[in-house]
C-alpha cells in the first residue's frame, strides 16, 4: 500500500477506494493484511474478496479458498398424498442450508489425511444427557401419545 498525504487511499488489489484520517506526522495508511498462503503476493485491504479458514483461522485471498462439497438427504415429510413439506429439508430447500465449510489447502490435506478427524470422533464416548421433569400432576402424561 502506498502513503499519500492527501485522505484518500486506493487498494492496489481490488481497487476499492478509501478516505481516511491522517495521523499526527500527516500521513494516511490503508488496514491491510498478506494472504496467510506463503506463496500467494497479495496483501488484502478490508473490502478484497478473502476468507478466513474454518480450520486453521487465517486469512486467504479468495483464490486459495477451497469448499468443502456438502451432500444432503431429502428430509421432506409428506403432508398429503402428493404434496411434500421441504421446509425443514437442505436438499430441496437451499435457502436453509448451513454454508459450505471453505478450507486452506493445507488444512483440507490434513484433514482428509485424518478422515476428517473419524477416528477421533470413534474414540469418544457416547453421551446420556439427563432432563429433569418436574413432580407435578399436570406434567404427568407429558410425552405420552394417546
Amino acid at each position: 500500500m502506498r502513503y499519500a498525504t492527501d485522505k484518500t487511499d486506493i487498494c492496489c488489489h481490488c481497487e476499492t477506494r478509501f478516505t481516511l484520517d491522517c495521523d499526527e506526522d500527516g500521513y494516511t495508511q490503508l488496514p491491510t493484511t498478506k494472504c496467510a498462503n506463503p506463496n500467494c503476493p497479495v496483501v488484502l485491504c478490508p473490502c478484497c474478496p478473502q476468507f478466513e479458514c474454518d480450520s486453521c483461522g487465517q486469512t486467504f485471498c479468495m483464490e486459495h479458498a477451497i469448499e468443502e462439497e456438502q451432500n444432503y438427504e431429502c428430509t421432506c415429510q409428506q403432508i398429503d398424498v402428493d404434496v411434500n413439506d421441504a421446509s425443514w429439508c437442505f436438499e430441496h430447500n437451499p435457502s436453509i442450508r448451513p454454508r459450505p465449510a471453505k478450507f486452506c489447502a493445507a488444512c483440507l490435506e490434513e484433514a482428509e489425511a485424518s478422515d476428517w478427524g473419524g477416528e477421533e470422533i470413534d474414540k469418544l464416548e457416547p453421551v446420556s444427557i439427563g432432563v429433569p421433569v418436574p413432580n407435578i400432576p399436570e406434567f404427568a402424561d407429558a410425552g405420552r401419545i394417546a
